[in-house]
């Protein structure tokens, strides 16, 4: 199998973006003893969705086998077990990744990676939606990266009180990030007619935000998913209108941006109104301003 799988890929040495999806790598014997960054040194570009690996070594072997690569992402991909503790010199990771996207995955075996090497450098991080578990190193990683990260995705799962939030509040410093341009919260809001999704995450994400202090922060962003307008009412937007339209802590804000997009694809254009006027009339500062931007 393994002399096959090499012998067909010997032929795409020029490829430069490479997807894994939906099978055990290791099955297969790709990565033992062949490679793949040898048989194709000109990826730049790399996704993984739905790959099982052995072990975070494994994943690291292969991520760092690809010393051209500037982008990775990895969605709903495992390994068996974190056995970095095990290895004297762990792979170094590839110089030249500036994008990273991680989605339901162990990030923090991924992140703690990242962060063990002086020179790693990043400008657009993603992290989805985030775990409590991942947070301790969300935070050092951050810190880590804070004089070159310049737009910074994530958002919250858990609808509890507390829980991922409440941990990411504490643990990490968006402060840290003196380049920061832009921030996407995916999801602000999440729901259909029969369940709204809110949190302490809405409550929690000015205290979060208000941390920023970097001078180039021009751009926010909050994608909603939602059917009609009225559960809106639920999150404290005094807090949102007094932190970015009323504080001269933000007054580089350029763009305060709501992505609406609905749960039922049939129903976003009958919607997208309602929603924004919603939106508009409960900030009524940020309106002012003329920094409330829709799609």
């Amino acid at each position: 199998m393994v002399a096959k799988i090499s012998l067909a890929l010997q032929g795409l040495s020029s490829v430069k973006v490479l997807a894994l999806s939906d099978f055990d790598l290791f099955e297969l014997g790709v990565l033992d003893p062949i490679t793949l960054g040898d048989i194709l040194p000109q990826i730049n570009e790399l996704s993984l969705f739905a790959v099982m690996f052995k072990s975070s070594s494994d994943i690291k072997c292969l991520i760092s086998g690809f010393g051209d690569l500037h982008r990775l992402r990895i969605r709903n991909t495992g390994w068996l077990c974190n056995d970095e503790h095990r290895r004297l010199a762990p792979p170094v990771p590839p110089s030249h990744l500036i994008f990273i996207h991680l989605d339901d995955c162990y990030r923090r075996d991924i992140l703690d990676w990242l962060a063990s090497c002086p020179n790693h450098r990043l400008e657009h991080l993603n992290l989805g939606t985030v775990a409590s578990a991942d947070v301790p190193s969300i935070g050092r990683y951050i810190r880590h990266v804070g004089l070159s990260l310049r737009h910074f995705v994530f958002g919250f799962a858990n609808m509890d009180p507390g829980g991922d939030a409440e941990d990411f509040y504490r643990e990490v410093d968006l402060g840290q990030l003196v380049e920061l341009r832009t921030v996407i919260i995916d999801p602000l809001v999440f729901g259909d007619d029969s369940s709204y999704q809110f949190s302490s995450a809405s409550d929690l994400i000015p205290l979060i935000l208000a941390n920023i202090r970097a001078p180039s922060f021009r751009d926010l962003q909050f994608n909603v998913y939602i059917d009609k307008a009225h559960p809106l009412d639920e999150i404290a937007w005094a807090a949102y209108d007094s932190l970015f339209g009323g504080s001269a802590k933000f007054g580089q804000l350029q763009h305060l941006l709501f992505h609406i997009n609905s749960t039922t694809s049939d129903s976003i254009e009958d919607i997208r109104a309602s929603v924004r006027r919603a939106i508009s009339n409960q900030l009524p500062e940020c309106e002012e301003r003329g920094i409330l931007r829709f799609t």
